[in-house]
């Protein structure tokens, strides 16, 4: 059995790489925004183009040099089921801040009910500027997602399947809560 204990410790330009039994292991954490964005976006970032080997793609690397990934017009209709990664990227709250992914989502963690992640929005926003505060008052701080990352139907599968996702563009939709 390999050991489990690190070999070699190599600094890289992007990031920490400990190699366990000839085995790279790279800390996310010391990635750029960029790079910690593409580990995400292998998987949430929508149809893609093979330019390399399948599962070959070694996070701290450019993505495009494994897949080239579609990258949608940004005044293009965006399926919530289709790339999730761009959704995000067209939100205010990611272009004016350094949010990744993992600023919400603990990837380590078991999903939390929607609501649950209201405290991550609260971080930034004040819920008294919020359009539904006069009407919903303290209440509105339970529950930031349902109104501005809707559950919606997916139209990428046609309509034999109409799977319902969370939309990742995260803004004000037109629907508020009750």
């Amino acid at each position: 059995m390999p050991s489990q204990k690190a070999d070699v410790v190599t600094q890289t330009p992007a990031a920490t790489e400990r190699t366990y039994g000839g085995h790279s292991i790279v800390n996310p954490a010391a990635l750029s925004r960029d790079r910690r964005v593409e580990v995400c976006a292998q998987g949430h970032g929508g149809i893609g183009e093979s330019v390399g080997p399948a599962f070959s793609y070694v996070p701290g690397q450019p993505l495009e040099n494994y897949i080239r990934l579609q990258r949608p017009d940004p005044n293009a209709a965006v399926h919530v089921h289709g790339n999730q990664v761009a959704l995000t990227q067209r939100s205010r709250c990611y272009q004016n801040s350094e949010m990744i992914c993992t600023t919400c989502q603990e990837v380590h963690e078991p999903e939390r009910a929607a609501a649950a992640y209201s405290d991550k929005c609260l971080k930034c926003h004040n819920d008294s500027t919020c359009g539904e505060f006069a009407k919903l008052g303290a209440r509105i701080r339970d529950n930031c997602i349902d109104c501005h990352m809707p559950v919606q139907e997916s139209n990428l599968n046609g309509k034999q399947i109409k799977a319902r996702m969370r939309n990742h563009w995260i803004k004000v939709y037109g629907a508020a809560r009750n």
